[in-house]
C-alpha cells in the first residue's frame, strides 16, 4: 500500500511540473502590443461611460424632490442619519441624510465611475406673479468629485401646534406655526438647547425663525447644531448659508482634466433649474450663483472655480465682484486651498473645448445641446456682433454710478442728479449699441458715443460708452447744466445682472 501510495504521489508531482512548465511562456515567447491590443482597451472608456449613463438613467428616474439617487458605482457617503442607506446603485435617499459625497474617477481597470443625481428644491428668485415653482433643481455629480453641505441640518418633528416666532422668546413676533408631526428642518440652536432654529418657505421667501424645544421631538442630537447665544439670535443671521437649505449651499472640488477618453467629461457637476423662475440661487465654495437654465460646475483648491453656460445665463458673485455670462460663456472665480474666493470673479470667455467634452445632459429633464466653444458671431467672446451679451429671462442691464454724491460742478455749486439705476432695454446692433430708445453709433471700435439732451431740463448730455466685457459697459457722462450754468462729469458702468 505505501508503494503504491508513493508511486501515485510522484505521477501527481510529475504532471504538475509539466503543466507549469507548459503553462510558463519562456522570455523570447512574450507577445508584443499590437494595435487590435490597443484598440481594444481604448474601447473600454466609452463602453463604461454608456454602462453607467444608461443603468443611471433606469434606476434614478423616480428619484424625487430633496432626493438623491446613487447612479453608478463607486461613491462614498457622510450620513447625518444612523438609518440612511446610501451603499449601492440604485439607492434612493433623503438630501437632508446626506452630509457628504466622494465620487470615484473614471477607471478603465476597475470599470467604476462614480454618478449620483440630485433633485433639490430651488431656492429660487420667482418671476413677477408666478407661483412657486413645482419643479426642481437637478444636480448631476460624476467622476472624481467631493461635495459635502455647507451647513449642519436635521429634520425635526412638531409634538403639538406650535408658533414659529422671530426670535427666541414667547414674546417675539409669530411668523408661522407647524401642527402636529409636521417637519421641520433645523439648522441652529441656543446653547442651552432651550430653542431650535428653523428655515422655513414662505411664500418663496425664505425666513430663519425659532421654535421652543419643548415642542419639538428630541429624536436627534443637538450637538450636531451650530449653537447661538441670545444676542445672536436676536440678529439678523451672519452665516451666510443660512438661508439656504439642504443641498443648496455646498463646499464642491473636483479632478482637473482627467477624462481618459474623449467620450467622457472631465469631472464636474452639472445643475439646471426649474422653467417659471428668474434665477435660482446657489452658494457653492462661498460663491453666490444666481443660474437661470443649464450650468456646468468644476473647482480645484488653489485653482478656479469655473461655471459654464450651456444654455440661459449665470451671475456670478465673490470678493464684492459680479460677473454675468450667457450660452457659451464660462466665468472663472480664483480659489485658496480652503476652496474659498481669492478673488473677484474674472470677465466672462468663451467655453475651452474640454470643458464641454461629453457632457450627461441625457440625465437632466429638459433636452440642452452642448454648449459652442465659440462665439456665434465670429468674434471670439461669446456676444452679438457688438461684443455684449443678450440678456437672458430674468437678467436685465442697469446702470451703476461710480461718482457718489455730493456733485459739485465746474464753477464749485453743488448739484442734485439722480443715479438711481433703473433696468434699461439695451439692443446691440452693427455698429451700434441702442439704450432704451437712444442709439448710440460706434465712434471707434468699442467706443460709443452720443450727445442729447434731457427734454425736462434741458441739461446737455454726453455720453461716452466702451466695451469692458462682454456683461459690461464702461461709460462718462458729460452734464452741461444750464442752471446753474457748469459741467459736471461722472463715471458709470452699464453691467448685465439679475433683476
Amino acid at each position: 500500500m505505501t508503494k503504491r501510495l508513493i508511486i501515485f504521489m510522484i505521477l501527481i508531482c510529475g504532471v504538475m511540473l509539466i503543466n507549469a512548465q507548459e503553462s510558463t511562456p519562456e522570455p523570447e515567447q512574450t507577445p508584443e502590443v499590437t494595435a487590435e491590443a490597443t484598440e481594444s482597451t481604448d474601447d473600454i472608456c466609452p463602453m463604461i461611460v454608456n454602462n453607467a449613463l444608461d443603468f443611471t438613467q433606469s434606476r434614478c428616474s423616480e428619484t424625487d424632490t430633496n432626493e438623491a439617487c446613487y447612479g453608478y458605482t463607486f461613491i462614498q457617503a457622510n450620513l447625518r442619519s444612523e438609518t440612511a442607506q446610501f451603499v449601492q446603485p440604485g439607492d434612493i435617499e433623503e438630501v437632508i441624510n446626506i452630509q457628504g459625497l466622494q465620487l470615484s474617477p473614471l477607471d478603465t481597470i476597475s470599470g467604476e465611475w462614480g454618478v449620483v443625481v440630485l433633485r433639490v428644491e430651488p431656492n429660487a428668485n420667482l418671476l413677477e406673479n408666478q407661483p412657486f415653482p413645482e419643479d426642481d433643481v437637478q444636480i448631476v455629480l460624476y467622476g472624481d468629485a467631493q461635495l459635502s453641505d455647507d451647513t449642519q441640518f436635521v429634520e425635526v418633528t412638531a409634538t403639538a401646534n406650535v408658533n414659529i416666532r422671530e426670535f427666541p422668546r414667547t414674546t417675539a413676533s409669530i411668523v408661522g406655526s407647524l401642527i402636529a408631526n409636521d417637519p421641520v428642518v433645523a439648522n441652529g440652536r441656543l446653547e442651552d438647547n432651550s430653542w431650535y432654529r428653523v428655515r422655513i418657505v414662505e411664500e418663496g421667501e425664505v425666513l430663519n425663525a425659532w421654535v421652543s424645544a419643548d415642542f419639538l421631538a428630541a429624536s436627534f442630537d443637538p450637538e450636531t447644531l451650530p449653537v447661538f447665544t441670545v444676542e445672536e439670535a436676536e440678529q439678523i443671521p451672519s452665516d451666510t448659508a443660512a438661508t439656504y437649505g439642504p443641498m443648496q449651499a455646498f463646499v464642491f472640488e473636483s479632478a482637473e482634466d482627467d477624462a481618459p477618453c474623449v467620450e467622457a467629461p472631465n469631472s464636474g457637476m452639472l445643475i439646471q433649474t426649474p422653467d417659471g423662475v428668474a434665477s435660482v440661487n446657489i452658494l457653492l465654495d462661498e460663491v453666490v450663483i444666481q443660474l437661470n437654465g443649464t450650468g456646468v460646475i468644476s473647482a480645484q483648491a488653489d485653482g478656479e472655480l469655473t461655471v459654464g453656460v450651456i444654455e440661459g445665463t449665470a451671475q456670478v458673485e465673490a470678493e464684492g465682484g459680479i460677473s454675468t455670462a450667457v450660452t457659451g460663456q464660462a466665468i472663472d472665480v480664483p480659489l485658496d486651498s480652503d476652496l474659498t474666493p481669492a478673488g473677484e470673479p474674472e470677465d466672462p470667455r468663451p467655453f475651452d473645448e474640454d470643458e464641454v467634452q461629453s457632457l450627461p445632459l441625457d440625465l437632466l429633464d429638459d433636452e440642452v445641446g452642448q454648449a459652442p466653444v465659440s462665439a456665434t458671431d465670429g468674434s471670439g467672446n461669446g456676444g452679438t456682433s457688438s461684443g455684449l451679451s443678450q440678456a437672458g429671462e430674468g437678467f436685465t442691464w442697469r446702470t451703476q454710478y461710480i461718482s457718489a454724491p455730493p456733485f459739485i460742478c465746474s464753477t464749485g455749486d453743488e448739484v442734485g442728479y439722480n443715479t438711481t439705476g433703473a433696468p434699461l432695454q439695451l439692443t446691440p446692433e452693427v455698429g451700434a449699441i441702442v439704450i432704451s430708445g437712444l442709439r448710440y453709433p460706434e465712434t471707434s471700435d468699442g467706443v460709443y458715443q452720443l450727445t442729447y439732451a434731457d427734454p425736462n431740463t434741458g441739461t446737455l448730455i454726453s455720453d461716452t460708452l466702451r466695451i469692458a466685457s462682454t456683461d459690461r459697459l464702461s461709460g462718462e457722462r458729460v452734464l452741461e447744466f444750464v442752471s446753474p450754468p457748469c459741467t459736471l462729469t461722472i463715471e458709470f458702468v452699464i453691467q448685465l445682472g439679475t433683476q
